[in-house]
């Protein structure tokens, strides 16, 4: 039976030959019902909109790029490992010198030229306060101490700019590395945010790589989707077309969403703001999720543009 709309009641009352008390029995009824369901308890779970870029200051925290650098470095062996720093001479341009070494391919090629064979390396691109590139290039050395892959041998392979060569003290200082990209890390310091972002003569690009490796940590991820190998050479393959930085990182933790009871909407505000609101309003069940009343968590909602503006 359809729920009984309070416009209706009149009509009710008209057509109907209910005594007065009949009539209050009615009108309890519905109300009765209509307060079981706005009291009921509901969730709503709010979800930013963040671009995940490794190069955003609010996203490379906790993306992927950085737990995966930290992980496959602390699976090499600190005793055995060899850090050379890459640099860019200042005579040039940065934005053209950094086109050159990335269109010439100039780290694989040095890599190659190296000749490291099955030894892990990994490498990690980098920015100066002036905007300049630096890589830092971890090989791991299956000599050990005794094997330098080599600073004059390494500058010659390199002719963009001054090499450096050094290696772990101790298991400290090679534990100081490895966490380089925690939270809490190297880029909790403020004179550490121009690492976070990528210079205004690489914002116009779709994808700049943060780091490459020969190796990595556990088995590779296969999707569990069944593909038809056979329908989709049939398909002709289109590249993925990425927004420019500067559009992504503007983008970026500026909206969020809001999902309750299956039905999503879309806040013109940062989710940490909305979270903090909620938290304020609903109770709390985790650092996304809050619970309350349907009536409270639909007024909740209702009530953000206002909040916002105030």
């Amino acid at each position: 039976m359809e729920p009984i709309r309070h416009d209706d009641f009149k009509k009710i009352w008209k057509e109907s030959r209910l005594t007065p008390k009949e009539w209050i029995d009615l009108q309890n009824k519905y109300y009765d019902g209509k307060r079981d369901i706005l009291y009921q308890e509901s969730q709503i779970h709010v979800f930013s909109c963040l671009c995940r870029s490794a190069w955003c200051e609010h996203c490379s925290k906790f993306c992927d790029t950085s737990e995966t650098i930290r992980e496959r470095l602390a699976d090499m062996r600190w005793d055995m490992v060899r850090q050379v720093v890459l640099t860019v001479s200042r005579e040039t341009d940065p934005g053209i010198k950094m086109a050159e070494i990335r269109n010439n391919r100039a780290i694989p090629k040095l890599i190659k030229a190296l000749g490291l064979g099955e030894r892990r390396w990994l490498w990690v691109l980098e920015f100066h306060a002036d905007g300049y590139p630096h890589w830092h290039l971890f090989i791991e050395n299956l000599r050990g101490r005794s094997g330098l892959i080599g600073k004059h041998r390494i500058q010659k392979l390199w002719k963009h700019g001054h090499v450096w060569e050094s290696y772990p003290k101790d298991a400290k200082h090679w534990g100081a590395i490895t966490g380089y990209h925690r939270k809490a890390g190297y880029f909790a310091g403020e004179s550490k945010k121009h690492q976070l972002t990528l210079p205004d003569y690489l914002m116009d690009q779709s994808r700049v790589r943060k780091f490459g490796s020969n190796y990595q940590i556990g088995p590779k991820k296969v999707s569990k989707k069944k593909v038809d190998q056979t329908a989709l050479a049939k398909v002709e393959s289109k590249p993925r077309m990425q927004k420019p930085y500067q559009d992504r990182l503007k983008a970026c933790n500026t909206t969020c969403k809001i999902e309750r009871a299956g039905a999503w909407c879309e806040i013109n505000a940062p989710g940490s703001d909305v979270r903090r609101y909620a938290k304020e309003t609903l109770e709390e069940i985790d650092f996304k999720t809050y619970q309350g009343s349907t009536l409270d968590t639909i007024d909740f909602i209702l009530e953000l543009p206002t909040i916002l503006d105030t």
